[in-house]
């Protein structure tokens, strides 16, 4: 792996030992994209399990708003960009800075958002899912057909692009990718992964249980991915592991994320019994770093190969920005991806000073109104 490559992301898991050549083929990459999955789950009106808003209702809008930053530099609505319940702003900043930088396609899918976005979008479904603590989150029939949109979209894709980074946007979607790796899995490594600093555990142990009783799932259950998602799921993991197995096989890709995209390569190695190819989760310096998540024996222990940025805002001109440092967000939007991507593709943005001043600059736009 050249040094510099070496110097900006870490390896947190390589079960199949092909990671050097899997990051060498990415960057050769000439049309990536970048596809942004966004939904919902009753599971964010929860207080306390997300740090997507600072209000249930907030929470509801975040997917939407966040889609239209990315395409038309701001809200449709006279809302502003979101915030955490501390008033830490989105990683949307940091997804919108880089994507421009690298002149990357976007496109939005909704998989079931609570409100549509209001700019160029596909949608998959309109359904968002029920709190997971009710083991019948989503329909099955529905679940199948996300899947299968997602395949159709992941062959569409590798068509016209040789990168692929699927990246998420789905407020309490940590809980639920703990739920769907609760229901896979019948030994884990202890992990509670969140956009708060310090996150609710026992809170989100104790909605995993309730769901989990709820739809019957036990560590006898029959191994049934699509069945595991619409109990206890939400759309944008049937979307995403159809997508993946689809793209993966001939061309490079890239799942943006931490717990979640750990759930979604878990749910396409059931579907697919064997470990796709070609197929990384990416994520940030600031969740890999989190001893309550505790990623990377998580990602090793569910053979799933994994990277994280080396990145920080300890320099960064604004306040909002160097909270991250604290354990505010983390990750979200692909930003993990996308701060993995730069160095990988062998930009001038690749440094981490030159990266972090992009950044501000995003930030000045889309926060504080500095053109």
């Amino acid at each position: 792996m050249p040094l510099k490559i070496e110097k900006s992301i870490s390896i947190l898991s390589d079960p199949l030992s092909n990671l050097s050549e899997l990051l060498d083929k990415i960057s050769k990459a000439k049309s990536p994209v970048f596809c942004l999955l966004i939904a919902g789950t009753k599971t964010s009106d929860v207080e306390g399990i997300s740090a997507a808003g600072a209000t249930a209702a907030d929470r509801r809008l975040t997917p939407k708003i966040d889609a239209e930053i990315l395409i038309n530099n701001r809200p449709s609505s006279d809302k502003s960009i979101p915030v955490s319940p501390s008033g830490i702003v989105s990683p949307v900043v940091i997804s919108k800075a880089i994507l421009k930088a690298l002149n990357c396609s976007v496109r939005i899918i909704d998989c079931g958002a609570f409100s549509a976005p209001e700019c160029e979008h596909e949608s998959f479904g309109t359904i968002a899912a029920e709190c997971l603590s009710s083991g019948a989150a989503l329909d099955l029939e529905h679940t199948r057909n996300l899947f299968e949109r997602g395949r159709e979209l992941g062959y569409n894709l590798k068509k016209n692009h040789d990168l692929i980074i699927v990246a998420e946007c789905v407020p309490g979607g940590t809980s639920t990718a703990h739920a769907i790796l609760a229901a896979i899995y019948k030994s884990l490594p202890e992990f509670s992964s969140s956009s708060l600093p310090i996150p609710n555990a026992k809170l989100k142990s104790n909605l995993v249980a309730q769901g989990l009783a709820n739809a019957r799932i036990t560590p006898q259950s029959s191994p049934d991915a699509f069945k595991f998602i619409s109990c206890v799921g939400d759309p944008m993991q049937a979307v995403a592991s159809g997508l993946a197995l689809e793209s993966a096989p001939g061309v490079a890709t890239i799942l943006g994320g931490g717990t979640q995209m750990l759930a979604v390569h878990a749910l396409a190695q059931m579907i697919m019994i064997k470990p796709p190819e070609n197929l990384v989760v990416a994520t940030t310096g600031w969740l890999a770093n989190d001893s309550h998540a505790n990623l990377a024996l998580l990602a090793q222990t569910l053979g799933t190969p994994m990277i994280s940025a080396k990145f920080d805002f300890a320099n960064s001109r604004h306040q909002g920005l160097r909270e991250y440092e604290k354990g505010h967000v983390k990750e979200g939007l692909g930003s993990g991806a996308l701060l993995c991507l730069a160095p990988i593709l062998d930009l001038d943005i690749y440094s981490k000073e030159s990266l972090c001043r992009i950044i501000d600059n995003c930030y000045d736009e889309l926060v504080l109104n500095k053109v």
